[in-house]
């Protein structure tokens, strides 16, 4: 027991060091494995968050797909009704002309 007294008194402040250096680098080791760590989640999260955005610009085109085909259907709908009114405005003065003439 005395000699590891004397061991520790004599060299205590060498072992202190030691002791420091050995828990700096296990310290070292494990924050470089937590930066590995969260690189790799990083770039999984990019991997992500770039699948949703190519998600998401697949359902916006398909959405303004649709909205530009339902906006054509209307516009060929308007144009079918307006043709229509033309026709029974025409066909209104034909038979107006029709009647002058039988009554005149």
């Amino acid at each position: 027991m005395n000699t590891v007294t004397d061991i520790l008194q004599n060299y205590g402040e060498i072992a202190k060091i030691g002791l420091e250096a050995v828990f700096g680098i296990v310290i070292l080791c494990l924050l470089t494995g937590i930066l590995k760590q969260i690189k790799r989640l990083n770039s999984s999260l990019k991997s992500i968050t770039a699948n949703m955005q190519a998600y998401f610009d697949v359902i916006l085109t398909e959405e303004e797909e649709t909205d530009g085909e339902q906006h054509m259907e209307r516009e060929e709908e308007i144009r079918a009704k307006i043709e229509a009114l033309k026709k029974q405005e025409e066909d209104e003065q034909i038979f107006n002309a029709v009647l002058q003439e039988y009554f005149s």
